[in-house]
């Protein structure tokens, strides 16, 4: 949920983010590849964050424009399949949180 308030002595609304995670986060690092588009389409991208179901990468460019349910993602430790949840831009980066799906 968000929400927009103006903070007092300033001329922008300060928004505010209410966290929806049921689930810790711990923070991540490493090179991550997405392939999208059955395998001829790849990002390259860095983790953020992981849970005990999803994860949160990110990268510089442009939003993905079509990502399929089971996205093949790898990484150095390791290889899942996992469904784009939510998807933000966010000071220059692009955001994309996944739940894991096999």
């Amino acid at each position: 949920m968000r929400t927009q308030q103006q903070a007092a002595g300033q001329a922008k609304p300060v928004e505010i983010v209410f966290e929806r995670r049921s689930e810790q986060r711990e923070s991540a690092s490493g090179e991550v590849t997405l392939r999208m588009n059955d395998g001829n389409d790849a990002v390259h991208a860095e983790m953020v964050d992981v849970s005990r179901t999803g994860f949160r990468i990110r990268y510089r460019g442009e939003p993905p424009q079509k990502i399929k349910s089971d996205t093949d993602i790898s990484y150095p430790w390791g290889h899942v399949k996992a469904s784009l949840i939510w998807i933000r831009a966010v000071d220059g980066w692009i955001e994309l949180g996944f739940l894991v799906t096999g």
